[in-house]
């Protein structure tokens, strides 16, 4: 999990207040790798939230995310903001996905898919990673125990180990410039680790 310095938290949320992509490649699989290594030289650890918010500079209508739908069926559905560009979008993904230029090493990536449907979204990838990274702040309450970016609800999910917790976190949260309605904190059971037997 990336955790951003203190410094680098008001960058990120001023480049998600600033806007985000509107200008897209006509090539995403030639565009890639350029955007990548722009991307990569900034980050510590590379995560699927990336892989979203750089796929989200290659593919119009907002990209959100990207989940199997239904995995014996291969398939995939993508979060779009606005689902007006969806046939552009599905082409573009599509393309992007197939060329290796996006998921490539992830599960997505590395299955074939038979179809793309599209769901509809409030927010992109690049302002979820932006306010997942800000995020990072919860865990120095000690009642949170997870922080995730969720395709499906295409939300911020923290989880907390209390329901005396929720509203503290999630003001903690907002004081950090993360909007309520991009946030889900919920009560959830601590992982639990697995042991050998004796």
């Amino acid at each position: 999990m990336l955790f951003p310095s203190r410094s680098s938290v008001p960058l990120l949320l001023a480049a998600v207040a600033a806007g985000c992509a509107t200008d897209f490649p006509d090539d995403p699989c030639a565009a890639a790798p350029g955007l990548r290594a722009q991307m990569q030289a900034d980050v510590a650890f590379w995560t699927p939230d990336h892989e979203a918010a750089l796929t989200a500079r290659l593919v119009p209508g907002g990209f959100g995310g990207v989940y199997w739908l239904d995995f014996e069926s291969r398939v995939l559905a993508i979060v779009l903001v606005d689902v007006g560009k969806s046939e552009e979008a599905k082409r573009a993904f599509a393309t992007a996905l197939e060329c290796g230029a996006v998921y490539a090493g992830f599960s997505v990536g590395n299955t074939q898919f038979s179809s793309i449907v599209v769901r509809e979204g409030q927010y992109d990838a690049i302002q979820l990673l932006a306010w997942k990274e800000a995020a990072a702040i919860a865990f120095s309450d000690p009642d949170v125990v997870s922080l995730d970016l969720d395709e499906v609800r295409n939300r911020i999910v923290v989880g907390v180990s209390a329901e005396s917790a929720l509203e503290r976190v999630t003001d903690l949260l907002i004081a950090a410039g993360i909007p309520r309605g991009a946030l889900i904190v919920e009560v959830q059971q601590p992982a639990v680790p697995l042991t050998s037997p004796l």
